[in-house]
């Protein structure tokens, strides 16, 4: 459960090796996240009434956000976000940290959200709606854990708006879990015009975080990913102990020799019988000693080679498997944007060809009241040259009348 794991999380500061959990503990420690949270559980919370943004400039959403009443990240975490103020750790922090902050920040903000019904989402107008990349921090972060993707709860809707459009900017429509899109592009047409996307580099902890939603579909059955970390320390010990046996391989082997040469000396000096029976016996005893000192050093070097050769294989495997995984994400969400790509072009071919038939027909109405207008003027002008002849004969009648009486 969510709860039961924040909360153990907030009172122990060892966070269980749960998704969210593990989400918020990457950019926050217990003491930030406990601020955050309780900053979020207060009177200031708006029920239903967040924005996420993402492709819009910040200013833009943030008065869109503030004209409609409704609360941006910004807004709802209020003085932890005022540098001057003295609850904020803006100060404390440098840019980095407090970059990692605000993702963590934003982790916990779409968690809150995901408590609600829906959330209004500000996006540039189709087609290209999202960024190519797919880790900005609404599509890494914030929009996994809202659609329930990460953690126990979601949103019953995320609802779009496009306020880059001046005349759209109060034309709400459903983003998910129906993507009813086709219905702004039928009211506003198409955008042609080719949305310049910042740069976003390949930040290892977004992805991180792809690797976590597509790993259990992918390998059900493998270790979690705080197992490829815990593998980079025996990486460094296995680096030095390969470099500590050389060393003491070079110095047993001159320890050696320099025995062999004195106990050489000693011999042909010493010509007692005697002296040279013990000390071929001492000579026996410190050269087996020697040589046997040798191999257990030899043995204890291929052992710890071999080990160290493992444990590298072992980071080298889940490095290819970081990689692999990452790949395959990657791979995956240009698939589905090309995919994307291809339906707004279908959409907008149709909207293209609705328009044409939109505008013949109104040509064809406007053609057909034009002659409607001429016949009926005909006709009246018909009618009008009738009366008028009529008008005549009558007046013709009187004078034909007294001509016959005379």
């Amino acid at each position: 459960m969510d709860l039961e794991d924040i909360s153990q999380w907030l009172s122990t500061g060892k966070p269980p090796q749960t998704p969210l959990v593990m989400l918020f503990s990457q950019y926050l420690n217990a003491e930030e996240a406990a601020q955050i949270f309780q900053r979020f559980q207060s009177e200031d919370w708006i029920p239903n009434g967040q924005v996420l943004w993402s492709g819009v400039p910040r200013d833009k959403a943030q008065k869109w956000a503030d004209n409609h009443h409704l609360q941006t990240l910004t807004t709802a975490m209020g003085p932890l976000m005022d540098k001057e103020h003295p609850e904020s750790l803006k100060s404390k922090m440098t840019p980095h940290h407090w970059i990692q902050y605000v993702r963590g920040a934003s982790a916990v903000f779409a968690w809150h959200i995901a408590r609600g019904e829906k959330v209004t989402v500000l996006l540039p107008p189709p087609p290209e709606r999202f960024h190519p990349s797919g880790l900005t921090n609404y599509q890494a972060i914030e929009e996994p854990i809202v659609r329930g993707q990460i953690g126990q709860y979601a949103v019953r809707k995320i609802v779009l708006v496009h306020p880059t459009v001046t005349e759209s900017e109060e034309y709400f429509y459903e983003g998910w879990p129906e993507d009813e899109y086709s219905t702004w592009i039928q009211k506003y047409g198409l955008r042609n015009k080719k949305i310049t996307w910042r740069k976003i580099g390949r930040s290892g902890d977004k992805l991180r975080l792809k690797t976590l939603m597509a790993r259990p579909k992918l390998y059900p059955l493998a270790e979690p990913i705080d197992w490829v970390e815990k593998t980079e320390t025996p990486r460094e010990y296995s680096a030095s102990l390969s470099l500590s046996t050389g060393p003491h391989h070079i110095k047993s082997g001159t320890g050696q020799a320099a025995l062999v040469a004195a106990l050489s000396m000693f011999f042909v000096l010493l010509s007692s019988k005697f002296a040279l029976l013990a000390l071929m016996g001492v000579s026996y005893v410190l050269i087996d000693e020697t040589l046997r000192g040798s191999e257990v050093n030899q043995s204890c070097r291929l052992q710890a080679n071999s080990k160290a050769g493992q444990e590298v294989n072992c980071v080298k495997g889940a490095n290819n498997f970081l990689e692999t995984i990452s790949d395959r994400v990657e791979f995956k969400t240009q698939e589905e944007s090309k995919t994307k790509l291809k339906d707004w072009k279908k959409v907008q071919a149709k909207a293209q060809k609705e328009v044409k038939n939109i505008e013949v027909e109104r040509k064809a109405q406007v053609k057909a009241q034009e002659e409607a207008k001429r016949k009926e003027l005909k006709d009246e002008l018909k009618a009008q040259a009738k009366a008028e002849k009529k008008a005549k004969a009558e007046s013709k009648l009187p004078d034909k009348a007294l001509k016959k009486r005379k």
